[in-house]
C-alpha cells in the first residue's frame, strides 16, 4: 500500500468485508504516517458508524451455509461465521468502537520509536518515505 502511494499510483483502493477492520487499520496507518493527529485518526475510524450497513451484514448470516465456486469446491458464505453467534457477539464484531482502533494504535505506540519505528521496522516505510508521502499528499 505504501509502495503504491510512494510510486504515485493513486487513488488507491483498499477494502475488507465489513470495511472497518483491515480497512480501518490501513487508513489509520496512512493517516498516522501523514502526521494526522491521533484524535482525528480515531474519529475517522468511528465515522464508520455513519456508513456501515450493519443490518445488511447481519442479514448475511442468513445466507446459504455454502456457496459453490467455479472449481466445484465449497467455501463458507460471508455470513457463515456469524450464523451461530449471539446477537451481542455479532454486534461487537460489526461495531466500529473507537476502543478497537485505540488498541491497534497502542501497538504502534509500544513499538520501539513509536509509530515511526513501527512503520520503519515492520512495514519498511523509512523516515525518508514518510517525508516523501507528506510532500506528495499533504496540501501546503
Amino acid at each position: 500500500m505504501f509502495a503504491q502511494m510512494l510510486a504515485g499510483n493513486v487513488p488507491l483502493a483498499f477494502n475488507c468485508s465489513a470495511g472497518k477492520d483491515r480497512t480501518g487499520i490501513a487508513a489509520a496507518l496512512i493517516l498516522t504516517a501523514l502526521g494526522v493527529p491521533r484524535a482525528t485518526v480515531i474519529a475517522d475510524y468511528a465515522a464508520t458508524y455513519r456508513y456501515l450497513d450493519t443490518a445488511k451484514l447481519m442479514s448475511l448470516a442468513k445466507a446459504p451455509a455454502n456457496m459453490a465456486v467455479k472449481s466445484g469446491d465449497k467455501i463458507a458464505s460471508p455470513g457463515a461465521m456469524m450464523r451461530d453467534m449471539s446477537a451481542g457477539a455479532m454486534r461487537a464484531i460489526l461495531a466500529a468502537d473507537p476502543r478497537y482502533i485505540k488498541a491497534a494504535l497502542a501497538v504502534l505506540d509500544q513499538h520501539r520509536n513509536g509509530a515511526a519505528g513501527y512503520l520503519s521496522d515492520e512495514l519498511g516505510v523509512s523516515q525518508a518515505d514518510v517525508a516523501n508521502l507528506r510532500r506528495m499528499y499533504l496540501e501546503r
